[in-house]
């Protein structure tokens, strides 16, 4: 009779594992993943994962492996590397991706006015971001026209160096679930501020003289624990990397601050890229700036702010963002002070992707159409 039932049990736990080790197979990914360059071969780090939902879920790694954690089931997914094509994927059995790079083209300026020394730039941005644990899901898209202007020669007028919003909108959808009630929302929200992480785009960017004299096509200053800052040489255009967690281990800062007033914070990533386009160009700064990215990733941590958001668990922010130069014209200082003082009109109900500027994913596309449509637009 004991032996019976140990047997029973034997095959019991048998028939479990089996169930399990089918249930892993179809939530995660059976095959590496390499996300390459189409001409080169090179990996392709820091992409940008989308899920099926439009969700922006994860990065490939340093070798430009999709994450093993990507479930089977976020497919077709989409990659997206500013500079490159944006690209969709349909199944986890493909082994190597390739992405082909695309061009941008600044407008062309011609200065014959040693006065005309303020920089204005209207850019278009693009901001993806998520809020998510086990039971909640918010995904957040929002676009802007932007404009700066900048001092690029000696000038009594400061002019302005952050983003200021000249239009925006930005979709919303959420999914909460609780106890067996699972809602979901659509909503448009217009106007408002840029989130406070904003590109530097004054920053002084100093190419290695390596790349600067065509020595080499690619440079890498190395942190504590992985590679710092890295210039690539690609086509026209300069390629500026910087990973601004490079000097902790495992890409992991926690602000010990925090943790008295039980707000555990761990930031896993804040990686930045700039393109500059380098024909008839030496170095690379803001007046050859043609796009910009940013990754940037929290886990939000303790009980005060489980509590204010009554919460139970770790949740995890994702923003990917991305900002492509538009327009462009050199001003005197009594222009800039005029356009400061009125800023273009700028009335967009529904955002049209500039020329030449890839498209955002399916999936956010649709997530546009299903805002409009629920409010009657």
């Amino acid at each position: 009779m004991k032996s019976h039932f140990t047997n029973q049990n034997q095959l019991i736990i048998s028939k479990l594992l089996i169930f399990v080790l089918l249930i892993a197979s179809f939530f995660t990914l059976k095959a590496e993943i390499k996300v390459t360059d189409a001409k080169t071969g090179q990996p392709l780090p820091k992409a940008s994962i989308f899920d099926k939902n439009g969700v922006f879920i994860a990065v490939t790694n340093d070798e430009g492996i999709v994450p093993q954690n990507v479930a089977a089931s976020s497919f077709p997914i989409n990659i997206r590397y500013v500079g490159y094509v944006p690209l969709k994927l349909l199944s986890p059995d493909i082994e190597i991706v390739t992405m082909e790079e695309t061009s941008y083209t600044l407008p062309e300026v011609v200065v014959d006015d040693v006065s005309r020394n303020i920089l204005y730039l209207q850019a278009y941005v693009r901001e993806y971001a998520t809020a998510e644990n086990s039971k909640d899901t918010l995904a957040i898209f929002k676009e802007q026209l932007v404009d700066y202007a900048i001092p690029v020669g000696k000038a009594k007028f400061k002019g302005w160096k952050k983003p200021r919003v000249l239009s925006q909108q930005e979709y919303e959808y959420k999914k909460i679930e609780k106890k067996d009630i699972s809602i979901d929302t659509l909503l448009l929200n217009e106007g408002g501020k840029m989130r406070s992480t904003n590109f530097n785009i004054t920053q002084k960017f100093k190419l290695p003289e390596s790349i600067l004299s065509g020595d080499s096509t690619e440079y890498v200053k190395y942190g504590k624990h992985y590679p710092e800052e890295k210039w690539n040489v690609r086509g026209n255009y300069y390629i500026y990397e910087n990973d601004k967690l490079a000097d902790y281990k495992d890409h992991n800062f926690q602000p010990g601050i925090l943790k008295i007033l039980g707000m555990t914070m761990a930031q896993t990533m804040c990686d930045y890229k700039y393109i500059f386009e380098k024909e008839g160009k030496k170095g690379a700064n803001v007046e050859n700036l043609v796009a910009a990215s940013e990754n940037f990733d929290l886990i939000m941590k303790g009980k005060t702010f489980k509590k204010a958001t009554e919460q139970d668990e770790d949740t995890k922010l994702a923003f990917f963002t991305e900002m492509y130069v538009i327009d462009r014209a050199y001003l005197t200082a009594d222009e800039a002070k005029e356009l400061k003082k009125d800023a273009p009109v700028v009335e967009i109900t529904n955002f049209q992707v500039p020329s030449g500027i890839p498209a955002p994913p399916e999936e956010v596309v649709n997530l546009k159409a299903a805002v409009l449509e629920s409010i009657g637009k």
